[in-house]
């Protein structure tokens, strides 16, 4: 028999500083820490908000929170890129075809804050400053662009005007000499105008889309634009495009520190420093501010147990559920590295660190784009069907980001259903935290009820009690209430509660 899920419940609010809007108390959560805990009971938890810093759980007050996090996911075997993935894909895929890595005209690191207080955040630019007379330009720019009769007429109409001109005043000068002593005078030729012999002026465009009709022998046909060849392609194309007699090869590899002990301690060092530099230089960190013990317990001590999925027994080629780092390693270097979760319904992003000396290739987004790719490769085995974000932050625009990954849906913070996030942004403009399910009279169909909380194991001293008996020694169940709610009546039956 597998071993129960073991946490610690924090019964009082914790109120700390906001790691978006900078509030010195406006973010408020409760917790509890996890000594264990099963991957199916963590996919309950998260589809209800919560989410981990190792071995620390925390689901946000949604409606007292200075920033609203919810809960958001991409529906991964849907996703398709935008121009502007396929274009971070692109750029890293001839940086390794060439082994050449263009600067940026500006150097600006990604913006990256920490999940809750760190989360992912992948490169956000500022909107250049449009020109005041923008409109003028733009209609300057669309009147140069008429058909080229109307500027042939026009161009007629001018040089018979200068020509009518000129007869009547053969002495006249473009500016008087005595104004700008330095100009000098010249004749000014009278123009004849195009020859009506001769068929008008035409795009080269239009000429050759008549020669194409021309030869296709269909003079009412009309030409469709031809696709761009990138315009079909998969996801899996656009990272999957390396050749043989590339400079550098990007390589892969899934770590799974917990389990894999004598493997860990190869990249233990590796990773701490490749962590530490990035906080010093995209955060900003000062150099004592990062220690090892602190990274281990933030990225690689993990509550969740790995559990193999019994269809896969046996086979290396399908990971089990529960924590990894998957490794980027560029030949032999090691770049950046991804922490993930993969669990019974999702892979789950936890965090995300590259190595700064190579932050023009976007790898915050590239991450990102391969963890996508990761969840669609494990459909097949796993049946994961999702890739989970973390939390969209509406009221940080820096946090936005997230949304770019289509389709997505953002989790309801009354009913926890999901709802197209598209469905979400116009409500979000308005209010910050707003109910995103529309049948109002839709409910928690996890809302933990009294029979529910009774059935909770908890351990007291050294004795295991059902909380029916154990509620008779308590002043208030008020606190046990609030937990029942926030962790629903699933996970409320299948875990174990420690008290003092």
């Amino acid at each position: 028999m597998a071993s129960p899920s073991l946490v610690s419940w924090y019964p009082k609010k914790d109120q700390q500083k906001c790691g978006y809007c900078k509030s010195p108390s406006g973010s408020i959560m409760f917790g509890m820490w996890a000594h264990s805990l099963k991957v199916e009971e963590y996919q309950n938890l998260i589809d209800r908000g919560w989410r981990r810093s190792g071995h620390y759980c925390y689901k946000p007050v949604m409606d007292e929170t200075c920033c609203p996090l919810y809960t958001i996911r991409c529906r991964s075997l849907e996703f398709q890129p935008t121009k502007s993935q396929k274009k971070v894909m692109k750029k890293l895929n001839r940086f390794l075809k060439t082994g050449i890595l263009k600067e940026r005209e500006k150097k600006e690191p990604e913006n990256e804050t920490e999940e809750g207080c760190e989360e992912r955040i992948i490169n956000d630019r500022e909107c250049p400053k449009i020109s005041d007379n923008i409109e003028e330009i733009i209609k300057e720019r669309d009147s140069k662009e008429k058909n080229t009769d109307q500027e042939n007429q026009d161009k007629t109409d001018e040089n018979q005007t200068i020509s009518g001109v000129l007869q009547n005043n053969t002495d006249i000068n473009v500016a008087q000499s005595d104004t700008n002593p330095t100009f000098k005078q010249r004749a000014v030729k009278t123009g004849l105008g195009p020859d009506p012999n001769r068929p008008p002026c035409k795009k080269a465009k239009i000429l050759r889309q008549e020669k194409k009709i021309k030869k296709l022998g269909s003079p009412c046909q009309n030409i469709a634009p031809q696709p761009s060849k990138s315009e079909g392609k998969s996801l899996e194309e656009f990272l999957n495009d390396f050749g043989d007699d590339d400079k550098h090869k990007l390589t892969l590899k899934l770590i799974d520190p917990t389990n894999s002990p004598n493997e860990w301690k190869k990249y233990e060092r590796l990773e701490f420093d490749l962590y530490r530099k990035y906080q010093n230089i995209i955060h900003n960190d000062p150099p004592h501010k990062n220690s090892l013990e602190g990274f281990l317990r933030f990225l690689v001590k993990t509550p969740l147990k790995r559990q193999v999925h019994p269809d896969h027994k046996g086979n290396p080629r399908v990971p089990a559920f529960g924590s990894y780092h998957q490794q980027y390693w560029l030949d032999d270097k090691l770049i950046a590295v991804g922490v993930i979760d993969i669990l019974p319904k999702c892979v789950s992003a936890v965090y995300f660190f590259y190595d700064p000396d190579y932050r023009e290739l976007t790898l915050g987004t590239y991450g990102a784009l391969k963890e996508v790719q990761f969840a669609r490769e494990l459909y097949p085995t796993l049946g994961i069907p999702y890739y989970y974000m973390g939390f969209y932050v509406h009221s940080c625009r820096k946090m936005r980001y997230k949304g770019n990954l289509h389709p997505s849906d953002l989790l309801c913070p009354e009913t926890c259903h999901w709802c197209p996030i598209e469905k979400c942004v116009d409500r979000l403009d308005k209010t910050k935290y707003c109910r995103f399910n529309e049948d109002q009279s839709a409910s928690d169909p996890e809302e933990c009820t009294r029979e529910d909380l009774d059935s909770l194991k908890i351990i007291a001293g050294n004795m295991l009690l059902s909380y029916k008996t154990f509620k008779r020694t308590l002043d208030s169940e008020e606190e046990f209430k609030i937990m029942g709610d926030l962790i629903g009546k699933k996970t409320v039956k299948s875990l174990v509660l420690i008290v003092d």
